[in-house]
């Protein structure tokens, strides 16, 4: 349960580098 948790955590934090990329273009 703990990795998913972890892999859920890792998914967001790469939809808001993405979100602030696509903000910083």
């Amino acid at each position: 349960r703990a990795r998913e948790d972890t892999e859920k955590i890792d998914h967001g934090m790469k939809i808001k580098a993405a979100r602030l990329q696509h903000m910083a273009k």
